[in-house]
């Protein structure tokens, strides 16, 4: 028989169960709980995709795209007959229409970083038409303004996300076909070349093997196109600046050519 008593016997197993309640159970729960911890990052690094280099080149790319076009056509005039009167004006004419855009480029990865450099060519059908009719003389004038062509070279540095995501900037030189129609004689016909400014933010995610899509916004501003008449038969001289504003919302798919 044991010396022990049943008293002693007692005690000693409330003594053990505790020791394992309090010390050895919070133990097997923080080393389950770390296990656990690894398993899941495992997964989430087997699940989610990566953003490698080979995600962002180096490499060219080419792409297109179709997006909204909204040109606002600032026109400020001013209107002098000697001796009579001086006035001047300011009208705002906003159009809207498709965009249609192609571009290519080369991108590099800089660690968490990207710098591209892309030229793109854009056509829209933006344009605004105005009517004026002149009830005294029954004579009527028809005049449209449009940038239906454009063309330009920007930088695109970004910040490389994660899940093959690249958000992005735009800073580029832009130039426009810029073009007044008119019969108006207090106007002058227009087919000019227009530079600009482009600035833009954009967010691109990479969809499967080489291919993308990103979507972009971009604001151009374009170089003042100035003329003056001269209506002889009144003796009235007008001078008119056109001030092109353009707000650009497209959606892009491109191609990158490297594994």
């Amino acid at each position: 028989m044991s010396g022990k008593s049943l008293d002693q016997e007692v005690s000693y197993f409330i003594s053990f169960y505790k020791v394992n309640t309090w010390v050895l159970y919070p133990k097997f729960e923080f080393y389950r709980e770390k296990l656990m911890i690894k398993k899941l990052t495992l997964a989430l690094l087997l699940v989610l995709p990566s953003y490698g280099s080979a995600a962002w080149g180096p490499g060219p790319y080419l792409g297109a795209g179709v997006g909204i076009d909204t040109v606002d056509f600032r026109q400020s005039a001013a209107i002098q007959r000697p001796g009579d009167f001086n006035a001047a004006n300011l009208t705002e004419l906003a159009a809207k229409g498709i965009l249609g855009n192609i571009f290519g480029g080369y991108g590099v990865r800089l660690g968490m970083f990207y710098l591209a450099a892309e030229l793109n060519a854009s056509t829209s059908s933006a344009q605004f038409n105005i009517t004026n009719a002149e009830l005294l003389h029954h004579n009527v004038s028809q005049t449209t303004y449009k940038i239906d062509k454009s063309w330009g070279v920007g930088l695109l540095p970004g910040l490389l996300l994660p899940e093959t995501t690249l958000l992005y900037g735009r800073f580029g030189y832009v130039a426009g076909s810029f073009q007044i129609i008119t019969n108006d004689i207090s106007l002058a016909n227009a087919d000019t070349t227009r530079n600009g400014v482009r600035l833009g933010l954009g967010i691109e995610k990479r969809l499967f093997n080489n291919f993308g899509a990103r979507f972009e916004y971009n604001y151009i501003s374009y170089r003042n196109h100035t003329e003056s008449t001269l209506d002889l038969s009144s003796n009235t001289h007008k001078i008119t600046t056109v001030s092109p504003r353009a707000n650009q919302f497209e959606l892009d798919f491109d191609y990158r050519f490297y594994s």
